[in-house]
């Protein structure tokens, strides 16, 4: 049986451990691949390929419902950073920590 035919692909989108730097370096990748993905990554999509995207601000996924409609289906988000109402991560108060979306996916 070839798996490969059978079920999509997915592709993960690889956190970068350490420094902040490298976090913006991730999701400034990721926001690219969001809204100006290349011809490639628009073919996998096309074939039924999905890409998680990890970590992203909840303002950058309202903003891609909204402009990207057409390519949701190819799409999965986890770890979705919440923001405030001037598009800053939220912090736990308790802990510090950056609040994320529930998503199941634990």
């Amino acid at each position: 049986m070839n798996l490969r035919k059978s079920i999509p692909v997915f592709f993960i989108a690889v956190a970068i451990a350490g420094t902040t730097h490298g976090e913006a370096d991730r999701t400034d990748w990721q926001r690219t691949m969001l809204f100006a993905p290349t011809p490639q990554a628009l073919a996998r999509a096309a074939k039924g390929e999905v890409f998680i995207y990890d970590g992203l601000h909840d303002s950058d996924i309202e903003k891609a419902m909204a402009t990207e409609f057409d390519r949701i289906g190819g799409m999965m988000f986890v770890r979705t950073r919440v923001t405030d109402s001037a598009g800053a991560p939220q912090g736990d108060r308790r802990t510090g920590d950056l609040v994320t979306e529930e998503d199941d996916c634990d």
